[in-house]
């Protein structure tokens, strides 16, 4: 190799090292903000948008797994929490699959998971005791004013928002059901019958 080439190819190489430790140091101050960025979050109460408490709600229309129209008013004729979930949520499945595993165990408290009308969000396999609605054009989501997944709110039976959260984990749906009055848990599950539009 000539003397041209064994310079050049030093250059290339001082270069690409140059450039790895740049992007490594990057990389690093991105890391070192975003986690900061986090447990500022983790530590604040930023809005995450929904209907506040107290929020009477809009009429709305959603269907029934089987593609029946559903009015608002036959879902908020006895206390409810409503869940925002989708298919494309990674939360979303984590905390439907704990859904999966034990069911919904308020008997007086009914559980609907409002999802998508969308072939990925019909495939979702939803526990005993939780009843799957469908929104198109986000009808539903507006009425709750949702802008987020999963999200979830509780609701009395005057269609009168009384608490909501992000939900993490089955417990927090638990503490929402708990809210609205006479949400005791039952060891069996039921089914919810709705109204027909």
């Amino acid at each position: 190799m000539s003397a041209p080439w064994i310079a050049a190819f030093a250059a290339l190489w001082l270069v690409v090292v140059a450039g790895a430790v740049v992007l490594l140091g990057f990389l690093r101050r991105a890391v070192f903000v975003l986690e900061a960025a986090e447990s500022r979050l983790r530590g604040s109460s930023l809005p995450i948008g929904g209907a506040s408490p107290g929020t009477t709600l809009p009429s709305f229309e959603v269907r029934n797994e089987h593609g029946e129209l559903v009015r608002s008013e036959g879902l908020t004729a006895t206390s409810a929490v409503f869940l925002f979930a989708s298919a494309d949520c990674q939360p979303c499945h984590s905390l439907l699959e704990q859904l999966n595993q034990t069911g919904w165990e308020f008997a007086d408290v009914s559980l609907f998971a409002i999802l998508n009308d969308s072939v990925e969000d019909r495939a979702i396999a939803l526990g005993p005791g939780v009843t799957a609605l469908y929104q198109s054009e986000r009808q539903a989501a507006a009425a709750f004013e949702s802008i987020a997944t999963p999200q979830a709110f509780a609701v009395d039976s005057n269609g009168v928002v009384v608490d909501s959260r992000v939900p993490q984990s089955i417990d927090d749906l638990r503490r929402l059901a708990q809210s609205l009055e006479g949400g005791e848990e039952v060891v069996q599950s039921h089914p919810v019958e709705m109204l027909r539009a």
